[in-house]
């Protein structure tokens, strides 16, 4: 099944043809720290911490600028079908929406006065807006 899910190929892209290779023929498991080490898995953490940490970054997520995230999203899915070319091309379409919303403005105005006063910007408060 593993050849004609898409996995493959996507498993090549991160870890390369031959460790890919490996894993596919041989069907060798890959540990959560492997995985971490080769870029498969974003984030390691010990089994009695996974719901804890699953928790803290959906909130983290949650509470996050989530017009920026389906942005990103975007962005790197026409990265992953035409590289930096695609994903150029609808860059600006993209962002441009980014700009014209409340959080982004009140993002600059708070760190243009944080600036001004010589301090770091306070925390962001996303509204989604």
């Amino acid at each position: 099944m593993l050849p004609i899910a898409g996995a493959l190929q996507r498993l090549a892209e991160r870890i390369g043809r031959g460790r890919a290779s490996r894993f596919a023929m041989l069907g060798e498991p890959i540990s959560g720290a492997l995985a971490g080490q080769l870029g498969i898995a974003s984030h390691v953490v010990p089994e009695a911490e996974v719901a804890q940490t699953a928790e803290a970054l959906a909130k983290k997520l949650a509470e996050g600028p989530t017009k920026s995230y389906a942005a990103t999203r975007t962005l790197l899915k026409a990265w992953s079908a035409g590289g930096v070319p695609a994903a150029d091309a609808v860059m600006l379409d993209i962002a441009m929406d980014l700009f014209n919303t409340d959080d982004c403005t009140r993002g600059f105005l708070n760190t243009a006065k944080a600036f001004d006063l010589d301090i770091e910007p306070p925390d962001m408060v996303f509204n989604g807006r």
